[in-house]
């Protein structure tokens, strides 16, 4: 009878962007190998959140299909003496191939005849040949980084448990220096502690009942629902953010949203730095009016459930509070400033070794700029050459320069500026 396969990779929290590259190369990993494998299967799909990595192969053969090996053995020559008696090698080949040397058929090769058997190879039964293959799957997983934490297997972050079932029986898996068992854990706070699967065909649903949505699609569509949700009473929606969405979906095991708010007054910065500073580090989602204009409102989410939502506020809101104090203090001393002091800062700023300063770098766009102008159209010479000569100014702002995640809107504050 066919049977499911699961596999789980049970670990310390993976960062988001691991997350799904990782699924996507274990489920090439086992489709590749079962097929090398000579192992039938229906179907192979990947299941996973921030703490596990799963693998469910559907219909999988009882056994591999047989097949039949082609052997070359010794040249004719050496196999047989000058009386026509089998040598020595002949004796030796007949016996590896396990037929009488008068069966053994002769090839033409490079360099004359040689023995040739063809040899049937029964298939062997799935449990004998999934173990090696799920081995092979593990350590063939490959992540941006990379840590040992005993002996010198690697891994993104340290496996803590191993979950190996094909339909009830348990494979006899080890990596990492666990063994594979049919327990594993539920959500970190909610449904601490071990669960058994039963089989395959449970493993989600054992999951959903300690609190781990471990099926991404229903975290995207449960995380989607629940902006939309949480902003209904807010008069507006949340500002569309599809890669924010794929980040979160990968950092939580149980979405569920938080809604908080700020003060009005950090409004008064540019769009794109109150943005910024709700969804560079925090992955907040903004909010908006239906003119499109922002709220003094987010949305969090979170994972877990229930409890907990007031505390989870002010904390959320606190943390916003300190990096939008940030913002307008650059912003302020910036404006202060002005982009013509920027631009002679950047003559304290090494573009390259060899090539000098930024400002340096600065003086030669403008004179591209007024090149190309003078040659389409004359009249915008002045205006281009004015825009080059401002274009990296930001670059020595405090708002760029101050190595957070307002650094990445470099260009854009220049534009605001």
């Amino acid at each position: 009878m066919a049977e499911t396969l699961l596999l789980e990779i049970g670990c310390e929290e993976l960062p988001a962007s691991f997350v799904g590259p990782a699924l996507d190369e274990l489920r090439g990993l086992a489709e590749g190998g079962l097929h090398d494998a000579r192992l039938g299967f229906a179907s192979a799909r990947t299941l996973g959140t921030p703490r596990r990595l799963a693998l469910l192969v559907e219909g999988i053969a009882p056994r591999q299909e047989d097949r039949t090996l082609e052997v070359f053995g010794p040249p004719v020559a050496v196999a047989f003496d000058a009386a026509g008696q089998p040598s020595p090698a002949a004796q030796g080949f007949a016996k590896r191939v396990g037929q009488p040397v008068e069966a053994l058929e002769r090839r033409p090769g490079p360099k004359g005849e040689v023995l040739f058997a063809e040899v049937a190879e029964a298939g062997r039964p799935a449990p004998e040949v999934l173990p090696e293959l799920i081995r092979g799957w593990i350590h063939g997983l490959h992540f941006p980084k990379t840590m040992h934490w005993s002996g010198s297997e690697r891994f993104a972050r340290p496996v803590r448990w191993l979950t190996a079932l094909l339909g009830d029986r348990v494979l006899p898996v080890e990596a990492f220096g666990v063994t594979a068992g049919r327990r594993t854990q539920g959500h970190r706070i909610h449904a601490a502690g071990w669960a058994d699967v039963k089989r395959p065909a449970d493993y989600v649903e054992t999951l959903r009942e300690r609190v781990v949505m471990v099926v991404p699609d229903e975290r995207r569509t449960a995380i989607t629902k629940g902006l939309a949700d949480a902003v209904a009473g807010l008069g507006g929606a949340a500002v569309p953010d599809p890669e924010l969405v794929e980040e979160v979906v990968q950092l939580v095991e149980w979405p569920e949203p938080v809604v908080g708010s700020f003060d009005p007054v950090y409004l008064e910065l540019p769009r794109p730095v109150v943005v910024t500073a709700m969804r560079a580090h925090q992955r907040y989602f903004a909010v908006e009016d239906k003119g499109g204009a922002l709220l003094p409102s987010f949305v969090m989410i979170r994972s877990g459930r229930g409890e907990g939502h007031e505390e989870i506020r002010r904390g959320t809101q606190a943390v916003l509070r300190a990096r939008l104090e940030d913002a307008r203090f650059y912003w302020r001393n910036d404006i202060a400033q002005g982009l013509e002091a920027k631009v002679e800062a950047l003559k304290g700023i090494v573009w390259h070794e060899k090539l000098g300063s930024l400002y340096e770098r600065t003086l030669r766009i403008v004179q591209t700029a007024e090149d190309l102008a003078r040659a389409l159209d004359p009249k915008s010479r002045g205006t281009a050459s004015r825009a080059a000569y401002l274009s990296k100014a930001d670059l020595a702002s405090e708002m760029v320069r101050s190595g957070k995640e307002f650094a990445t809107l470099q260009g854009i504050v220049g534009a605001e500026y």
